[in-house]
């Protein structure tokens, strides 16, 4: 249940990751005009950074990691 939830591509996960993006955009719109915020922040590097396969990746390697110090929920993590 928690790898299907997680670390697996599903339409939730894209349209998250489609509103994700819509965010920085607006984010940066907002940002630009603003004189006293630094170029580092209004390229919204961190945000533009992120992409599915990246979460996935993460969330894949922390149930891993959960699941060697939590052996009993292995019912819970079936992929």
């Amino acid at each position: 249940m928690l790898w299907a939830c997680f670390a697996q591509e599903t339409e939730a996960l894209h349209r998250s990751f489609q509103t994700h993006q819509e965010a920085w955009l607006s984010y940066q719109a907002y940002l630009d005009p603003l004189p006293f915020v630094d170029r580092t922040n209004k390229s919204m590097a961190l945000m533009k950074g992120n992409s599915m396969e990246r979460y996935l990746r993460l969330q894949g390697r922390a149930l891993q990691r959960f699941l060697q110090t939590a052996p009993s929920v292995h019912y819970l993590t079936e992929k």
